[in-house]
């Protein structure tokens, strides 16, 4: 089991024990696997990757430490950390035996090029739309002069205003992601028409989770282990899913229960279509209509968008927040106390921030 686990040939481990045997015999130190040698009195346990234990692995002559040794695992690693650091630390060590980095990096420019692909879509119901509430809003520009009957021409562009905002929402809500969260963004500001604020404030940020095999891809492409092997529980259904991450309920191989935050694979890919399509409208709107200036609002989102796909950000905010909740604390960077601090409990403010493991954590992984 230990040889499945490890991605080494059972025949190569056999060889390597029997050989380790054969020397100890020779230097007097083992008369025999069962008889004068202790450790292999005992019949070795297997250490998956997942760190929980299994059976017997066999009468191996192999101590605990030649196993690791034999498999090129550090010993120290192994048998001094706790079990979820030991997974940490070596599970990028391990990403080759997987897939190799040139053949994880080929998959990750596959999934940009498939993402952006679908979203040629999601580009042609927007560019529709544009095209459409331009020529409403040019022909009320035409119809009604602003300076002859400023009522009237206020009264008919809060009509128009009022049903491209709905548009625009079933626009974004269509296509998801990043358009979801530009409307979230635009609904923020003041600058905006109150129609569009009012209508675009109802998106909700909310998706259809993706399968489970696609979320552990993800895993084994940050982290360089799936699920199974990280984890010693994994909750394949999704507690929540977003426009750019979906959340599972695990738990580590210490005990403890964790929530995992895992981005959808090529989303960066993706992100970046859908700004070029938004910085081309947002500029052909400036020229159509120099009164609205829409490019500003552009570099506040990509700025965003920018922040919130890199997850290093978000363990960073959530250390800052504990550090203004609990000034006398420590700062939490290392998940393996056990005390209330680190489990981001502020005692000052009874506030309760979650804490990152951050040896399992990556921009696409927390």
């Amino acid at each position: 089991k230990f040889a499945g686990s490890s991605g080494i040939s059972s025949g190569r481990l056999k060889r390597q024990a029997a050989a380790a045997a054969a020397a100890a015999a020779a230097a007097g130190r083992c008369q025999g696997v069962a008889a004068d040698c202790p450790a292999a009195a005992q019949p070795q346990t297997g250490v998956p990757r997942n760190g929980r234990q299994k059976g017997p692995v066999g009468s191996f002559p192999l101590s605990a430490q030649q196993l690791h040794q034999s498999a090129g695992i550090s010993t120290s690693a192994a048998v001094a950390a706790p079990p979820y650091q030991a997974i940490a630390k070596g599970v990028k060590a391990r990403s080759t035996l997987y897939l190799g980095p040139l053949a994880a990096a080929a998959i990750k420019v596959g999934d940009d090029i498939l993402a952006l692909v679908a979203s040629v879509p999601r580009t042609v119901r927007t560019l529709q739309w544009a095209a459409q509430a331009a020529i409403g809003y040019k022909r009320l520009l035409v119809t009604l002069d602003p300076e002859m009957d400023p009522e009237m021409y206020n009264r008919h562009l809060g009509h128009l205003h009022d049903y491209w905002a709905q548009r625009l929402t079933e626009v974004c809500r269509a296509n998801g992601g990043v358009y979801v969260k530009a409307g979230q963004f635009a609904a923020a500001f003041g600058a905006v028409p109150q129609e569009y604020r009012k209508h675009l404030a109802l998106l909700q940020d909310k998706a259809k989770p993706r399968a489970f095999h696609v979320v552990d891809r993800v895993l084994r492409l940050e982290l360089g282990a799936g699920a199974e092997e990280v984890f010693a529980e994994f909750s394949a259904e999704a507690t929540a899913a977003a426009s750019l991450a979906q959340v599972h309920k695990a738990r580590l191989a210490d005990g403890r229960a964790v929530a995992v935050k895992v981005q959808y694979p090529g989303l960066r890919g993706a992100a970046n279509a859908d700004l070029t399509t938004l910085s081309c409208l947002s500029r052909c709107a400036g020229a159509l209509f120099p009164e609205f200036r829409l490019a500003w609002l552009y570099d506040e989102l990509r700025h965003k968008l920018e922040e919130e796909l890199d997850f290093h950000v978000e363990i960073h905010n959530a250390q800052r927040l504990m550090s203004y909740m609990n000034p006398g604390a420590p700062p939490s960077n290392d998940s393996s106390s056990h005390s209330s601090s680190s489990n981001g409990v502020s005692r000052t403010c009874n506030v309760t921030v979650p804490t990152a493991h951050v040896t399992l954590c990556t921009s696409k992984v927390l």
